[in-house]
């Protein structure tokens, strides 16, 4: 009798290696005659099965169902989940079919997978995952022994005989892949050539992305941002000849790489955050090994490019790739080695498997967006590509999508109700808009000192996403159910503004609020403008009385807040003037060499080269405005010496000049507020212009030059007004300027006392200490109790 096996998974006839993998498991299986059914979770048509069977000559044995039949397909012996978030299927599958055996495999990096309720150890027979390091991993996280390392199949891949002996490795950079910022780190190599191209200066270096997904936006605005229109491009038509470059976070086998290797392509590759790339291919000559350590990272490449690539080395990897990653009866293996297994689970719980089933299937099938759906169905017709284009349209497509969702009881808008787990940290700064300031900082302290914490963090688009993925962070979406779902479960809340109303706060949760700035403009309870005030005061008030915590610089800081913010009225509020983390980074990188090194690579894409940075902070405007300053800022420049350079940096809120204050003149920048951290420039910029921003204040911990340019200070005053009169406490003197004087005044090399008044006065309590003193309070008050509580 053949063996009936069914393989669920998420598309079978999408891209990506996971479809790769099951298309090979299908074929290997075939050809021990078993009988297959692929369950599929996405929709598909009769076409799709046509185009799939016959491109890659698929057997009658081989059949396709919708994962809603999945329950009323009876006589299969053993079921492959291949997507962990399938992996509670397992549990309908079990109460249904008993005597059926279970394999769920792992195909997310193991040192990042968190064993929790839906990955159905219940349930579950066998776990496998490719290689025997990441196999003894998940052994220790599981604490059982039921999993079995089998790699999957390179079927595949074609392997040429022979490569012509070349003077070089091809200058040209091939990435394929998902366009996942989660694992890929495309980022990453859009970073690199930059610092290839802009201070290596190897012009003749082009990078060809290639892939489907969301990051293509990402990618897109960092080609823009760096300048690199001319090395890199996306979806382009690969060249025939190239180095394959992969700069994943985690691969768990890499199949593109193999293809490249297969065609006598080198291979420059990060060994993943878990070293497994390193465990299959580290023994290739064809490869060279990155560190992303940017600098490191150029010369390793530079020096990779240069030496040939020699025939013989080549032959030498196809021998080792063949004796160690092709296994000749792939399939007969699989069925002994893996479904043969003695690991067997007797599942006893009372599930409703037709209510799983049915979730996992309209789960899966929410994730293809509305607008997606258009795209799949008219992508083959050109007329339809060109109407799709339509921002318009676009933007429709968005809004019915969010009003199906409003609709939907299941939708992002539920509340997921979970008890409150002390090793979740929520962290959001100006509302996900970046990932910076106090909440940042706390955030990394956090995770010095507890490195098990999972630290999640807020973040309203996929520049703020790649800020967090750089500190091994988790981000949220702002707003969506996962968030809201975090949110709830967290122990600690470090916010630096309000939180959403939606989330609320339950019992045992702790809000860290951190503000973002010392005031010298007037704030909620103490504006002038008194329709304002009560407007504000009224969305303010019961935000306020969510906090349990909140931070101050000083004595003046929590007596400004405490007016503005009403906090007397919160009776379980606790007021630490301990001082703000965020200048303990700045007190102790003031007079780093190392750091400041880092900044200009992570801004500029160069090393330290002379140039004196002068900050241009502007705080906002209610209304919207075009300028930000009646000054023409290109005659500034030019009338500055030739290594004064200008950063424009501007508030959230009127992040949408950018792209006008980018282009004034090469020498102004204007970087994405997304990827900014203010602290950072400060320790950049030689100057500071600002008019009515807490900038100033923090900025005086550099003990470098303010100056303050207030072009409407009476109609500010009489809108707004002041806590205390700037030059009457501090020295500084807000004016407006020319040009001309402006200059003048940036050359000045005489300074007064200001600084040491603010720092002394208005910020005494910020130190090198600071953030120290509130990870001791949160390791007694916080961090040692777990309480429960409903959301």
């Amino acid at each position: 009798m053949n063996m009936k096996i069914g393989i669920i998974g998420f598309n079978i006839f999408g891209v990506g290696g996971t479809s790769r993998s099951n298309i090979n498991l299908i074929q290997e299986l075939q050809q021990e005659d078993c009988d297959i059914v692929f369950f599929n979770t996405s929709n598909f048509s009769e076409e799709d099965v046509r185009d799939l069977v016959s491109r890659e000559t698929l057997k009658k044995n081989v059949s396709f169902k919708r994962l809603n039949d999945i329950l009323s397909s009876d006589g299969i012996d053993s079921y492959i989940l291949t997507r962990e978030s399938l992996f509670v299927l397992a549990r309908a599958l079990k109460r249904t079919y008993p005597n059926s055996k279970i394999i769920g495999e792992v195909h997310a990096p193991i040192y990042n997978v968190e064993i929790g309720p839906d990955f159905a150890e219940d349930a579950i027979d066998i776990y496998r995952v490719s290689t025997a390091n990441t196999a003894e991993l998940l052994k220790r996280k599981l604490g059982k022994d039921n999993v079995i390392p089998f790699s999957i199949s390179i079927r595949h891949v074609i392997f040429v005989k022979e490569i012509r002996n070349k003077s070089s490795k091809p200058t040209n950079f091939f990435i394929f892949s998902r366009f996942d910022e989660t694992s890929k780190d495309i980022a990453y190599a859009i970073s690199l050539m930059r610092y290839l191209v802009k201070e290596k200066k190897m012009i003749s270096y082009k990078l060809f992305i290639n892939g489907q997904g969301v990051g293509r936006i990402l990618y897109k605005n960092l080609i823009n941002a760096y300048g690199l229109n001319d090395n890199v491009f996306i979806n382009y038509e690969p060249p025939t000849d190239y180095t394959y470059l992969s700069t994943s976070r985690a691969e768990t086998f890499g199949y593109s790489i193999m293809e490249a290797l297969g065609q006598g392509m080198p291979a420059v590759l990060y060994p993943g955050d878990d070293g497994v790339l390193k465990e299959i291919y580290g023994n290739l000559k064809s490869v060279a090994w990155l560190t992303k350590d940017v600098k490191k990272d150029a010369e390793t490449i530079i020096q990779f490019i240069e030496q040939p690539l020699l025939n013989q080395d080549y032959q030498c990897d196809m021998q080792y790739i063949k004796k160690n990653c092709i296994t000749i009866n792939y399939g007969r293996e699989y069925i002994d080695k893996v479904i043969k297994s003695d690991y067997t689970v007797k599942f006893d719980g009372n599930v409703d498997a037709s209510k799983i089933v049915n979730e996992i299937y309209t789960s899966h099938l929410g994730n293809q967006t509305l607008w997606g759906k258009i795209i799949k169905r008219g992508n083959k017709n050109r007329y339809f590509r060109r109407v799709t284009k339509s921002k318009k349209l676009q933007n429709y497509t968005l809004k019915v999508t969010s009003l199906l969702k409003k609709s939907n009881p299941n939708s992002e808008t539920s509340i997921i109700q979970e008890n409150i787990r002390n090793d979740y940290i929520f962290i959001e700064s100006f509302h996900g808009k970046n990932f910076s300031g106090d909440p940042k900082y706390i955030a990394l302290a956090i995770k010095e000192r507890y490195p098990n914490k999972k630290i999640f963090v807020s973040s309203t688009n996929q520049l703020v996403d790649m800020e967090i993925y750089k500190y091994h962070f988790i981000p949220l979406r702002t707003g969506s159910s996962r968030y809201v779902s975090v949110f709830c479960q967290s122990r600690l809340v470090v916010v630096n503004g309000n939180t959403l109303d939606k989330v609320g706060k339950r019992e045992g949760q702790i809000i860290l609020q951190t503000w973002h700035g010392f005031p010298l403009k007037k704030m909620v309870a103490d504006l002038v403008d008194e329709k304002e005030k009560q407007k504000q005061l009224k969305a303010f008030y019961p935000r306020m009385l969510k906090w349990d915590y909140l931070i101050s610089s000083s004595s003046k800081n929590t007596q400004y807040i405490t007016s503005a913010f009403q906090l007397e009225k919160n009776q379980n509020l606790k007021i630490l003037e301990i001082g703000a983390p965020k200048n303990t980074y700045l007190l102790e990188n003031n007079n780093n060499l190392s750091e400041l090194e880092r900044l200009h690579l992570k801004y500029f894409g160069t090393e330290v080269n002379g140039r004196k940075y002068i900050l241009y902070c502007p705080t906002w405007r209610q209304e919207k405005r075009d300028d930000l300053s009646a000054l023409d800022l290109k005659k500034m420049i030019s009338l500055l010496p030739i290594n004064y350079h200008l950063i424009v940096k501007l508030h959230p809120n009127e992040a949408y000049l950018r792209r006008h204050y980018a282009n004034i003149d090469p020498r102004i920048h204007c970087f994405y507020n997304d990827i900014t951290d203010i602290q950072e420039l400060y320790l950049l910029s030689e100057t500071l212009i600002t008019d009515y921003s807490s900038a100033m204040f923090d900025f005086a911990h550099t003990r470098k030059k303010i100056i303050v340019l207030q072009e409407d200070k009476k109609q500010y005053a009489q809108n707004i007004g002041w806590y205390f009169d700037l030059e009457d406490l501090t020295g500084l003197m807000g004016r407006s300027y020319t040009e001309e004087e402006l200059v003048r005044e940036i050359i000045e090399p005489e300074m007064d006392f200001y600084n040491e008044i603010i720092s002394d006065v208005l910020m005494s309590n910020d130190t090198e200490d600071s953030t120290n003193e509130l990870m001791k309070i949160l390791s007694r008050d916080v961090f040692m109790e777990e309480k429960n509580g409903n959301c």
